[in-house]
């Protein structure tokens, strides 16, 4: 009867684990399935009786049908099928406290059947069909990383990232699922992560591919599907310690007929990832892509009026050659100023509102779930692997594409435009950086070194010995912004990031480098 009872009770336990993907408990349990099944077949004893068979239970019933050698070797297996691979998933989850716990729990419970007076017979009776059920109740537990909510939706009362959490601490090796991992920034991270020894899954849908690219890392596990393929995200966030959200629509676009291309992909997409963490009862870290383009124009200052919000640049003011930006009060010439993160949020384009909207999404989950959740704001970024020249590749990209034409590149207003050009190199430091802290909030992500667009197109056309000088067409895009440079002193006090390669020396290397 009590083996009856055990194996009724491995079953919601292994119900959860098929759920979740438990590898190591479906094994566990199936052993101790298999244990209760063939014992019968091994001595004519269920499983409760062999483990605690003597040589007197042997003479007892069993030598009418198996030698006794037999008999003692099968008695042995069946003990090692039904303890040993539940035990040995169970002690590889030791430096999880709560593995402590359930163990602990176990071992009182024999001992407190033995003080109560029971026989030894009793208290093995106790302890040999339920040691196994402990034992892969215990191996359920959500791995490292992946947190645990109640029912009724509260987060866990353990701060994020603490040790009792049971999240990998700093030095760990972390599984991270990178979304977009096969993106160019996407690409960056996974190649850092593979290079420090974590384990990467990779979300893409490699619409912008042929094939996986060969700059991921081989030791990554690709899962190929977008983010609105919901079984795709499910099986993506399995197992998952932490998530990079990379995967996004990007760059301007045509005009403003990209609005539910943009909004399907950033908007929805980022609604399906964060409903299957949720699904998933996940609390680990959250590091999501975000962009200059949620300030909208700069941080301006007016000389009589001090710091105010630059309005939106028209038409006809672009149209007569009037880029700069005036002082909403006095008309005056304003003068550009790092923005911090603390300035209000302006998006002034499709893809800037997208980006808005995913912070936000974001923000709200880690709320509701507990999950520390930080957002990088990309500034200019630029370096190997960048797409070409489309509507939605960045203007070094778009640059570095004329000259290798042979075209001159077209820069547009009069070229003073001012950004901050951060390599893709430092922006997966950055990453990296995000994933081992447990600040949140949202960070620039830049290179503290302000440039104008004719500064770029010139360091790239150097490139290019005998190339067409930059052609400066006071061409101009209603969408885009005047200046924009960041102030990068938040992201090196809460994430100890500050940008390693210069200006000069990522220019000269990306003249060369491949784009895809």
């Amino acid at each position: 009867m009590l083996s009856f009872s055990a194996a009724l009770l491995a079953v919601p336990v292994l119900i959860v684990a098929l759920r979740r993907r438990r590898w190591g408990v479906l094994l566990g349990g199936g052993a101790l399935a298999a244990a209760v099944v063939l014992t019968p077949l091994a001595w004519g004893y269920w499983w409760l009786d062999g483990l605690q068979a003597t040589r007197v239970c042997y003479y007892a019933g069993v030598a009418a049908i198996r030698g006794y050698w037999y008999f003692l070797l099968a008695n042995l297996a069946v003990l090692a099928l039904a303890l040993g691979p539940a035990t040995a998933v169970a002690l590889s989850r030791l430096r999880d406290r709560r593995m402590w716990i359930v163990v602990g729990s176990c071992l009182a419970a024999v001992a407190l059947a033995d003080l109560s007076g029971m026989s030894s017979a009793e208290t093995e009776r106790i302890w040999q069909p339920f040691m196994p059920l402990v034992l892969l109740a215990g191996c359920a537990l959500p791995r490292p990383g992946s947190g645990w909510r109640s029912n009724s939706g509260s987060p866990s009362s353990s701060p994020p990232h603490c040790a009792c959490s049971g999240e990998p601490q700093k030095g760990e090796r972390m599984r991270v699922l990178v979304t977009g991992g096969a993106g160019f920034i996407g690409g960056a991270v996974c190649r850092l992560l593979a290079a420090r020894g974590d384990d990467v899954v990779v979300l893409d849908s490699l619409a912008a591919h042929k094939e996986a690219p060969d700059y991921l890392p081989d030791s990554a596990e690709l899962i190929v599907g977008d983010l609105a393929d919901e079984d795709a995200v499910r099986r993506a966030v399995e197992g998952a310690d932490a998530v990079c959200h990379q995967a996004a629509r990007v760059g301007l676009g045509v005009d403003f007929d990209d609005v539910t291309a943009y909004v399907a992909d950033n908007d929805g997409g980022t609604a399906n990832l964060l409903r299957a963490l949720w699904r998933r009862s996940f609390i680990g870290r959250l590091v999501v892509a975000s962009s200059m383009v949620v300030y909208g124009e700069g941080r301006y200052r007016c000389p009589a009026h001090g710091d105010v919000r630059a309005a939106p640049r028209n038409a006809a003011d672009l149209d007569a050659g009037r880029f700069e930006p005036r002082c909403p009060a006095c008309s005056a010439a304003l003068a550009w100023a790092p923005v911090t993160e603390d300035a209000p949020l302006d998006p002034r384009n499709v893809y800037a509102a997208t980006k808005v909207h995913t912070e936000h999404l974001s923000a709200l989950y880690g709320r509701e779930a507990g999950a520390p959740v930080c957002a990088l704001r990309y500034h200019n970024v630029y370096g190997p692997h960048m797409p070409r020249d489309t509507p939605y590749a960045g203007v070094a990209s778009i640059f570095r594409s004329a000259l290798e034409s042979g075209r001159a590149p077209r820069v547009f207003e009069d070229g003073a435009q001012t950004r901050d050009f951060v390599h893709v190199d430092d922006v997966a430091r950055a990453n990296l950086a995000a994933l081992d802290s447990d600040w949140t909030g949202a960070a620039n992500i830049a290179s503290g070194e302000p440039h104008t667009i004719a500064d770029m197109a010139a360091a790239l056309t150097a490139g290019f010995p005998g190339a067409p000088a930059p052609a400066v067409t006071g061409e101009f895009r209603l969408g885009d912004v005047r200046h924009i440079v960041a102030a990068p002193d938040l992201a090196a006090t809460r994430l100890a990031f500050r940008a390693e390669i210069g200006f000069e020396e990522g220019m000269a290397a990306f003249a060369h480098a491949p784009l895809r």
